[in-house]
């Protein structure tokens, strides 16, 4: 049932971009869309972990996601 959402939601964010575009500059929707990102993962993480706490084993991961994500 969630696969089948995916198909919806990357309609959903092609068509708002779309009409946001004629609104808003690229870098404002950029900045916007990671601002509600980081808001709902900490969000997301507060109601499922509660320990906000980052260890340092954990770094070597955030630097790789953040190369994967933002550099490729």
């Amino acid at each position: 049932m969630l696969l089948a959402t995916v198909p919806l939601l990357w309609g959903f964010n092609f068509i708002s971009l779309k009409v946001l575009k004629q609104d808003f500059t690229v870098i404002g929707l950029l900045s916007g869309r990671y601002v509600v990102m980081v808001f709902a993962l900490f969000v997301t993480l507060y109601l499922f972990e509660r320990d906000m706490s980052i260890r340092r084993e954990h770094l070597r991961y955030f630097l790789g996601f953040a190369f994967v994500t933002v550099v490729v």
